[in-house]
């Protein structure tokens, strides 16, 4: 899936930059629904989870939170996330975003912002969203901002 965007890269990070600077990144937690986006809007290095049911993935670069639903099942899918600020063992934000458009919307997206330095945590789950709960997570991908 991602492995297409390392031929387009300085393309990429073209749009990607244009659209950054046209959306101001989203400072807000809990639960956000993603944008749909161009797979090409992405930027390398992406830190891709895949799981039974999606692709979550998270650009240091840009700080975006990318979420594909690859199941026909018809249930919306999430990147669960937390972030620790650099120095810090204590999580400061955390939060959850969903795609509740199903395999037909491709890509979603959404922009945050985090410091430097820190450790941005996440899994990909499906998403019951009546409940605001996640379930059938996958294990913890950590990376640094």
């Amino acid at each position: 899936m991602f492995k297409r965007i390392g031929a387009v890269a300085l393309s990429v990070l073209v749009a990607a930059t244009v659209i950054a600077s046209g959306s101001p990144a989203s400072a807000a937690d809990g639960w956000q629904r993603a944008g749909v986006v161009s797979e090409q809007d992405a930027v390398e290095p992406l830190h891709c989870h895949p799981s039974d049911y999606a692709v979550g993935c998270f650009q240091p670069y840009g700080e975006w939170i990318w979420l594909y639903d690859t199941s026909a099942n018809n249930i919306p899918v999430a990147v669960k996330w937390n972030f620790r600020p650099k120095g810090s063992s204590t999580v400061s934000r955390s939060g959850v975003v969903y795609n509740d458009r199903g395999m037909a919307a491709g890509y979603t997206a959404i922009n945050k912002s985090f410091g430097d330095g820190g450790i941005f945590s996440f899994q990909t789950c499906q998403a019951d969203l009546p409940t605001k709960t996640t379930k059938d997570c996958n294990e913890v991908l950590r990376v640094t901002t």
